[in-house]
Order: structure tokens, then sequence, then C-alpha cells
């Protein structure tokens, strides 16, 4: 059993690899700036463009509250507020991230961008905000390597960790993933259909042809999927303009298609650069994204 999960795996590997040089669409990031109008999430595998939303505005990490409403699970302390969650630092440069209380919780595993040495999103402060929604969080901080080789092995160990959390349900586990980290949630959710409930892809990279050969194995996929991007998320690398407008809808419309449940959202213009607005938990994205967990991940 065993030699034919790892043969599987390595197929599997081979398919979403192909040529394993730099990863295009995902360089070099930094902190992002402030976010101003917020988008609509679409329902029903309807894509929104820009709209109005009701509850937006900036949040921090322990601000989420203002975020995506009222917390969901947890313990709560003195005075109704929920207690604050217990937040592991691992060697390896990952978090884990438990709610107060006894649990079961839902889990989500959170998938950052960036290659090589550049980490493009917040390991530490995404991991806060979902515990404080209730969640069993891990960030999975991956070799700093700029092939995709071994890359989905470090997610798939993260999502492995994450399931063995003595306090998680692993009836609702969850997993999001911001440019190669979006690649990679795709690919996971591909690999581990039957362990996965539901999934965010913010923005995902193209790797040098790798989503485009992802795309082909979409048939495997069993949770629903919100696909996130923001109108102005156009990267130049060097001649080449690496558009994620288009990338998001590919992946979107290869979901639709293949009659999955999936949701899209394109978001206003952030700043100058729409990729920087994954790089923080911040509206609209989040709001968004916990609410779609809440609602296919909470009891």
């Amino acid at each position: 059993m065993k030699r034919t999960v790892a043969l599987l795996l390595m197929a599997m590997s081979l398919i979403f690899l192909g040529a394993c040089g730099d990863d295009d669409g995902d360089g070099p990031t930094a902190a992002g700036g402030e976010q101003g109008a917020g988008g609509q999430m679409a329902t029903g595998g309807e894509m929104a463009v820009g709209g109005e939303r009701d509850a937006g505005g900036e949040i921090n990490a322990g601000g989420v509250e203002a975020a995506g409403g009222a917390p969901t699970g947890g313990e709560t302390g003195e005075g109704g507020a929920m207690a604050p969650p217990n937040i592991e630092a691992l060697d390896n440069g990952s978090y884990v991230c438990r709610p107060a209380g006894e649990g079961p919780f839902p889990g989500v595993l959170y998938n950052h961008g960036g290659r090589g040495t550049a980490v493009g999103g917040d390991l530490e402060g995404t991991c806060r905000a979902f515990a404080e929604r209730g969640y069993i969080a891990r960030s999975q901080k991956r070799p700093e390597e700029n092939s995709l080789m071994g890359q989905l092995d470090s997610a798939l160990e993260g999502l492995d960790a994450l399931r063995t959390e003595p306090t998680v349900d692993v009836d609702r586990i969850g997993v999001i993933g911001f440019s190669r980290g979006g690649l990679l949630t795709l690919q996971t959710l591909i690999t581990r259909a039957d362990q996965l409930h539901a999934a965010v892809i913010c923005a995902p990279a193209p790797a040098n042809g790798a989503l485009e050969r992802t795309l082909m194995n979409v048939d495997a996929v069993s949770a629903p999927v919100h696909v996130m991007v923001s109108e102005n998320d156009q990267q130049s690398m060097g001649d080449d303009v690496v558009d994620h407008v288009a990338l998001s809808t590919s992946v979107y419309d290869a979901l639709d298609s293949a009659g999955k449940v999936v949701e899209f959202s394109i978001y206003p213009p952030f700043e100058t650069d729409g990729h920087r607005l994954f790089f923080e938990v911040r509206n609209p994205w989040w709001s968004d994204a916990v609410s779609f967990f809440d609602r296919h991940l909470q009891p």
C-alpha cells in the first residue's frame, strides 16, 4: 500500500511540475499598503466585479471582528470576549494557531506566496486571524527554493500535520493559498480531494505552465472553491506581463466547466499593484474568505 501511494504521488508530481525551472509570476514580495473600496462576493458560480460592501475598512492581524464579523467557536473570556489563541512558532518558520477551548474545531491550512527567500503573505498574521475566528490554523513555511520541486510535498506535510492536531475536526478542513501558494492549493485539492472540504485560491501563479497543466486534472476536485484576484493584478516579469486576472479566470472557468461548486471575486484595483492586496490580512478579501469558510466548515 505504501509503495502504491508513493508511486501515485510521484506521478501526480510529474504532471504538476513539468519542467522545474524558476516560477514565473510570483516574484519577490513586500508588505502592502492600505486597502480602499472592497469587492462584492459572488455566489452560486457567478462572477462579481467590484461592487459596494456594507462592512469594509482595514484590519490588522488581531482585528478580525471588524473584518469578518464576530468570531465563531473557541472559548470566551471575561465579558464575553474571545479568549486569545495559542500561537506556536515552529523551527522551520511555520506557525500553528489554536483557539482557546476543547474543540473540536475546523482547520485551515495557509499556503504562502513567493519563491526562494521571498515570502508573499503574512504567515503569523493569517494563522492568528483564523484562530481568532475559531479555526485551528497552520501556516506552512516551505523550503526556500525557486523551483517547484518539493513544494507540493511541503504543503501536503502541512496538511498531514494539521489533521493530526488533537482538537481538529478532520471532516471540516479547508485550505487557502496565494500566488505560488494558490497553485499549490489547487494541486492539494486534486491530490487530497477526500481530505478537504473548502478552498480559497488567491491570484494563482502560472509557474512556467504548471497551473495550465494542473487545470487538466480538476475533475478530481470535490470541495467548493472561491477564486479571488484584484482587477489590477498584472505583474511585469522582465519583458513579460503576468496577468493574474486572466489566470484566475482560467481557474474559475476550468472548475465551472467541470461542474464544480466555485465562486469568483474580482476586486477593485489595489494601489498600483493588485498582487499586494493579499500580502496582509485585510478587507475585502479576508472578510470574503472567512465568510466562505464559515459557510462550509463551521457547524
